[in-house]
């Protein structure tokens, strides 16, 4: 069960990835775009959290989904949650919010996921057997 939802989680997360990439350059979608760049760095935590033994994913509250991330992983590992931290803070401004996204704005935010993902498929890769990730 945990392969199948590993593999579930890492499609989701690459899946939002290559539509932040399609989106990201036309002014008519800035919003999808940042909205995807936040849910493909969860979609990747949750796939790390599988596959690191977390058995416990029904949850929205994405900062205990990060401590527990940090939990999971050693010490000298946790260089990539500074992207995800940062990409939570405006998870319900993108969501919710009454403004337009900005272009620069977004580009920060479509930084941050490549970054926040190349960071978990390096993790994923060392430390996960199954652990399979489409390179852009």
């Amino acid at each position: 069960m945990a392969a199948e939802s590993l593999a579930v989680y890492l499609n989701r997360a690459q899946d939002f990835a290559r539509g932040m990439g399609l989106m990201r350059d036309d002014p008519a979608y800035t919003q999808s775009a940042a909205l995807l760049a936040i849910h493909s760095a969860i979609a990747y935590s949750d796939a790390l959290r599988t596959g690191l033994g977390d058995a416990v994913l029904s949850s929205d509250d994405h900062q205990s989904a990060l401590k527990t991330l940090r939990s999971l992983i050693d010490a000298d590992e946790v260089s990539g949650l500074a992207q995800l931290q940062k990409l939570l803070t405006y998870k319900s401004a993108v969501s919710y919010g009454n403004r337009r996204m900005d272009v620069q704005r977004l580009k920060l935010l479509c930084t941050e996921s490549q970054r926040f993902a190349r960071w978990a498929n390096t993790l994923g890769t060392a430390k996960i057997l199954g652990w399979r990730f489409e390179d852009d």
